[in-house]
């Protein structure tokens, strides 16, 4: 058996190596773009902040480690086509040649690639996607040089770059064109929480406007930024981490079905609808555990763990996808914030009749020092009387409480007054008597007595 994969993510080198220990016979071959293999792209923002200074310790694992398992990778080598009726890819060299190979099955893993809008100045060379290692490099060598730098877009790279700069003393200023920031993530009572944050924190930022220019000047440098509103931001750099789309486009003349963004539709196998090819990851769809219907959710944990379901079926093992929750963290300086299912804004989307509140309460006990707010927020459907979605915002890992709401959303938990009974612990360095997950069920138990 031949595989082929294309695409060096965290997807395909799962399935690479699931497969080898599956199979010690079967010849694999992984085609990948970059000069490396296994990137966790989450690391970018602590690389730049000096968490760590070795880059390689974004890498998993490296091209020679999968060369020991027999696992061939062909580095710097861009597939530009495939021809599912004869099982054949195409393939360019970084010198320029041209070739194909064959495959028996084939497993796309090429992820997904930076948002670039086409406007004037987007080229200036201290203006950086930041998905790569050498968006990295190019950044880590500016930065020295630099005091003003424009973060454009609040998604989770965004928001984690703008703390690793501003904890490095530099003047930040953030772009969003939607009316707030992480509104896809997260409802407007946590993101408001995040906007106090950042202004504590000193950050300038501009919810609602659009970059519409970059000035440059005679050397060709990003100095000034236009927005849609007409305000302008002086700036030495640009970070730009508006968004992601899966990099399918050399598909596009295939039979492959696509969503709108270019996913590949995948089952709950990771088949495709084309016989013997396999995808997951940044570049397909995963099962929403909620709706039960097809999401797009770029997120490591999805990739890691659906690839395994892929490398089974691959194998002949039938194993399917129990699906995702878009389970999500992020720090924000001091503040923290998570949530699991579904926000208020998808709950109306998707049509649920739910009942959501908001608790505010503190972390700890009174008389323990550094004692901070906490926010919950609680989605249940009424129909089922269970909770589709909870958010959290706090201080000092007391949003972790997260991982005790996550099983009842997964496992589709009741909510009824026995539930409101969970056992959670109690000390007061961690919590209070009453713990605040213990005060939401409650109330959403009594909201389904008084009908």
């Amino acid at each position: 058996m031949k595989i082929v994969l294309i695409g060096g993510s965290t997807s395909s080198m799962t399935v690479a190596a699931r497969l080898r220990r599956l199979h010690a016979d079967w010849e694999i071959i992984v085609y990948q773009k970059e000069s490396y293999v296994s990137f966790g792209a989450c690391g970018l923002p602590y690389y730049l902040g000096k968490h760590f200074d070795d880059y390689q310790r974004m890498l998993v694992r490296s091209i020679e480690d999968f060369a020991k398992a027999n696992i061939q990778i062909k580095p710097s080598t861009k597939v530009t086509k495939i021809d599912p009726n004869k099982k054949t890819i195409y393939f360019e060299t970084s010198d320029g040649q041209q070739n194909t190979d064959t495959y028996d099955q084939l497993f796309i893993g090429v992820g997904a690639e930076p948002v670039m809008p086409k406007i004037p100045g987007i080229e200036a060379p201290n203006v950086f996607p930041f998905t790569r290692l050498e968006d990295a490099f190019g950044l880590k060598k500016l930065l020295p040089k630099v005091k003003k730098v424009s973060i454009i877009g609040s998604g989770f790279i965004g928001l984690e770059t703008v703390e690793a700069l501003g904890n490095l003393g530099y003047e930040i200023s953030l772009i969003e064109a939607q009316p707030r920031l992480m509104a896809r993530v997260f409802d407007q009572e946590m993101t408001e929480l995040i906007d106090e944050e950042l202004s504590l924190k000193n950050i300038r930022v501009f919810n609602n406007d659009s970059l519409v220019e970059i000035v440059t000047d005679d050397q060709g440098q990003a100095i000034k930024l236009k927005l849609a509103s007409g305000q302008e931001v002086e700036t030495d750099a640009v970070i730009m981490a508006i968004g992601i789309r899966p990099a399918t486009h050399f598909l596009k003349n295939t039979d492959l079905e696509m969503i709108n963004n270019g996913a590949l539709v995948v089952d709950r196998r990771g088949s495709t609808n084309l016989k013997d090819i396999w995808s997951c990851g940044d570049c397909a769809t995963s099962l929403n555990r909620v709706t039960g219907k097809n999401d797009y959710l770029a997120l490591a944990t999805v990739a890691r763990k659906f690839a395994k379901v892929v490398a089974n079926n691959m194998s002949g093992l039938k194993t399917q996808y129990a699906g995702q929750l878009q389970t999500a963290i992020i720090k924000v300086f001091d503040l923290e914030c998570a949530r699991t299912g579904l926000s208020e804004a998808e709950a109306k989307a998707y049509g649920y009749d739910f009942k959501s509140l908001i608790i505010k309460d503190k972390d700890r006990t009174d008389y323990v020092k550094h004692q901070k707010p906490l926010t919950l927020k609680v989605i249940m459907d009424k129909k089922s009387q269970t909770l589709i979605g909870a958010q959290i915002v706090g201080y000092n890992s007391a949003i972790l409480r997260i991982d005790a709401l996550i099983p009842l959303i997964w496992s589709r938990t009741k909510v009824d007054n026995e539930l409101e009974q969970l056992d959670l612990p109690y000390a007061p360095p961690f919590s209070r008597p009453v713990d605040i997950i213990n005060i939401a069920l409650s109330k959403l138990a009594a909201s389904l007595e008084e009908g």
